[in-house]
């Protein structure tokens, strides 16, 4: 395989990485929608204590999703270059997502 071959090969590698990457993240953003749905409904038969503490993680969910929709569109802009980079930052707000998600679903 000579060097351009190489080169157009890593980028479809590059391509499929990302694009596994923002499937992965538009899954969990879709997740996180049904859980705060899920929550919004709880909240209208809660008790006034309950209720305080589901409207509290409802607000956090809702910025996590914000913050998580900002890194999708960041991820579809990006190039090849700032693509690297992100991945890294990428991670971690899909890990805040999950970490959010399982502390819901113990309340």
């Amino acid at each position: 395989m000579n060097d351009e071959e190489q080169r157009q090969e890593d980028q479809k590698q590059e391509q499929r990485e990302r694009k596994a990457y923002e499937d992965k993240l538009k899954e969990k953003i879709n997740d996180l929608d049904r859980q705060i749905n899920k929550i919004s409904e709880q909240i209208d038969r809660a008790k006034d204590a309950r209720k305080q503490d589901l409207k509290r993680m409802l607000d956090e969910m809702k910025t996590k999703r914000e913050q998580a929709n900002e890194r999708l569109v960041e991820i579809r802009a990006a190039s090849a270059e700032t693509w690297k980079s992100l991945r890294g930052r990428m991670g971690a707000a899909v890990d805040d997502i999950k970490k959010l998600k399982d502390r819901v679903l113990r309340k």
